[in-house]
């Protein structure tokens, strides 16, 4: 694998690190549009407001490198490993992270507009006021995230598990939510308007209804009922539960008195 020394303040505009080793090396605030870094190993670089529109990121190792404030819009992260970096206020829109694994990315204040996140996993990452206006997230994982005060206007979230996130005083205005997964997801003081939730699981979902549109508050209600009329059912199974195995334990009933003979057969 080749090795590049970098120099500072240096333009490296439409560069090819193909499978290169940059590891390690310090980028900040480069120009470093449309670079091809397919396969490159980019394990703790620091890329610091460094501007990589359009760049090609196909399986690169990114590992723990530092992004934040870099100009990422339409990058191509196909295959990449993004694991444990630090996408703070980069600039994302447009981008392909189609299937990427960001479980635990810190992605605070990220311009992710228009992004292709569909099959990606998000798991507890860190989406606190993000920008994910008309992003794509079809059956994103984004269970345990934290999405306080991110903007999920227009996006298209259909399928997405979000058990558990919190997504307090986020925009949900035109968001399609259909068959989506909200279990005890925190949803105060979000915005609701135009919200598409057809087939999602709602169930514990922890919210305001007197705040919502009126089909919205609907949806939550309804899901409600649902879910004591479960609880209701469980109960009344547990307890039939109970008195069948206590009946077990007592034994089966002696049939002979009851029939008018005694034990030994004869009549009385």
């Amino acid at each position: 694998m080749k090795r590049f020394w970098v120099q500072l303040k240096l333009s490296l505009g439409f560069t090819d690190f193909r499978n290169a080793d940059l590891s390690g090396l310090n980028f900040s605030d480069l120009d470093l549009r449309g670079c091809r870094f397919q396969g490159a190993n980019l394990r703790g670089a620091v890329l610091k407001g460094a501007n990589l529109a359009r760049a090609d990121f196909a399986g690169a190792n990114l590992l723990a490198a530092d992004l934040r404030g870099a100009q990422l819009s339409e990058a191509d992260f196909a295959r990449a490993n993004l694991q444990q970096t630090d996408l703070s206020g980069a600039d994302l829109q447009n981008a392909d992270l189609r299937g990427q694994n960001l479980k635990g990315v810190r992605l605070f204040g990220a311009r992710l507009s228009g992004a292709n996140l569909s099959d990606s996993r998000l798991s507890n990452a860190d989406l606190r006021r993000a920008n994910l206006s008309e992003a794509c997230l079809w059956n994103a994982r984004l269970d345990g995230a934290n999405l306080l005060q991110a903007d999920l206007s227009h996006a298209s979230m259909d399928g997405a598990n979000l058990q558990g996130a919190n997504m307090n005083r986020t925009n949900l205005q035109g968001t399609a939510l259909c068959e989506a997964n909200l279990q005890q997801v925190s949803l105060w003081d979000a915005e609701f308007e135009q919200t598409k939730l057809g087939g999602a699981k709602l169930d514990g979902v922890r919210v305001d209804i007197t705040q919502l549109p009126s089909r919205i508050a609907a949806k939550f209600r309804a899901a409600r009922e649902v879910a004591e009329q479960q609880e209701v059912a469980q109960g009344r199974a547990e307890q039939r539960n109970v008195s069948q195995e206590q009946a077990a334990r007592k034994g089966p009933v002696r049939r002979g008195k009851a029939n008018g003979r005694s034990a030994n057969g004869h009549s009385r």
